[in-house]
């Protein structure tokens, strides 16, 4: 399971970048987000369901010529048990 720690939210979203979206549903793998003191837990089939607030493409500032888009989610915190 992929961990990403994201800082703020956007619109009570969390963005997450598209080829860590791609490569845990072709992993068939659900993504644990984590923001302040709470985690959320993306699911496989909730992150086949993806869409974008937005449509921009993004330019990478570490690699040269490459871009990515964002996919968002609706931030859901899991119950700590």
């Amino acid at each position: 399971m992929k961990t990403i720690t994201i800082k703020k939210l956007y619109r009570n979203h969390v963005s997450i970048r598209d080829y860590i979206v791609e490569k845990a549903i072709t992993k068939n793998e659900p993504i644990k987000v984590k923001y302040k003191n709470q985690i959320m837990v993306i699911t496989s089939e909730r992150l086949s369901t993806r869409f974008q607030l937005t449509n921009q493409s993004f330019q990478s500032q570490h690699k040269e010529n490459t871009s990515y888009k964002l996919y968002d989610f609706l931030f859901i915190p899991n119950e700590v048990k």
